[in-house]
């Protein structure tokens, strides 16, 4: 199942073609979750009893299947975050080893997210980290 989810957001990805695709995924998300809240309370109020109990399975699936895939999508990003904290300290680290030439943190963080994950790594972490530096 976990698969099916990551290949689905792989997909999506793929497809996209916004700049800010963590964004825009994280508005879907919020939007599936008040959908699914909202599912939840109508199958569960007084009136959710006279839904016929075929409908009423298949509202329980739906819900289920929009829950997988927060789950999935909250543990992708939880996944970038976490590589992305890391070549942040990494970095920071490194300016004090003095078998590392250069002492500038940007540069030694850079480096750190390159070694981690490649050019496109970095270009998705060092928008998360600009945005980081906004807040």
């Amino acid at each position: 199942m976990k698969k099916v989810i990551y290949l689905f957001i792989l997909a999506l990805l793929t497809l996209s073609g916004c700049e800010d695709f963590y964004q825009k995924g994280d508005e879907i998300i919020q939007d599936a979750n008040a959908v699914a809240a909202g599912a939840r309370a109508i199958l569960d109020s007084p009136a959710g009893q006279l839904i016929p109990p075929d409908l009423k399975i298949y509202g329980l699936l739906g819900i289920a299947l929009i829950n997988a895939g927060v789950v999935g999508w909250e543990e992708f990003r939880n996944r970038t975050m976490k590589k992305t904290t890391k070549a942040i300290v990494k970095g920071i680290e490194n300016t004090a080893n003095p078998d590392i030439a250069t002492s500038d943190v940007k540069t030694n963080i850079a480096n750190e997210m390159r070694r981690q994950g490649g050019d496109k790594f970095y270009a998705k972490a060092n928008k998360i980290v600009d945005k980081l530096k906004i807040s």
